[in-house]
């Protein structure tokens, strides 16, 4: 199973243009680290940037600090309440803590946001899996193909499932 974490970098890159971890081509660790400083240097110059909290959220989760990651986008949703990549990334950082019904709202908010974000159904799909409601995650894992048909963790997922995409 493809892991929600990478959707929701995706995703930010997607919707923000920008490569989420600020990263080069050396190592991934001191990426990361990298990204979190530069972050957190955007966020000193300007408390209210929701953008380089989303970042430093994003790249927070790449190092699997998810309670760091959390407050993040929470912060990030505090200034911006509505940004459904926040949503995304909050939701995705939620179900690695395993915390799914936090993740199920803000998969959900997310997508009552933008009802276009095949990366979101795909991560409820995820996330209904993990708490064995296969039919629910069936629904989203095609919802998520719908909107793009090219999307392989759903493909990918469902035919684990044994379902025909």
């Amino acid at each position: 199973m493809v892991r929600p974490l990478m959707f929701a970098v995706a995703l930010w890159r997607s919707l923000t243009g920008t490569r989420a971890d600020r990263s080069s081509d050396g190592n991934p660790d001191d990426d990361t680290e990298r990204a979190i400083a530069d972050y957190t240097k955007d966020i000193e110059s300007n408390p209210n940037n929701a953008r380089a909290y989303v970042g430093r959220a994003t790249a927070h989760s790449k190092r699997s600090e998810y309670q760091s990651a959390l407050a993040d986008f929470t912060k990030a949703l505090h200034l911006k309440p509505n940004d459904a990549a926040a949503y995304v990334g909050r939701g995705s950082a939620y179900y690695e803590e395993a915390d799914y019904d936090h993740a199920i709202a803000d998969l959900n908010k997310a997508i009552e946001i933008n009802p276009n974000l095949a990366d979101a159904y795909c991560s409820l799909g995820w996330t209904y899996e993990a708490i064995g409601d296969e039919d629910t995650a069936i629904v989203h894992y095609r919802k998520a193909l719908e909107i793009d048909p090219t999307l392989q963790a759903a493909k990918d997922n469902l035919k684990l499932m044994n379902v025909t995409p």
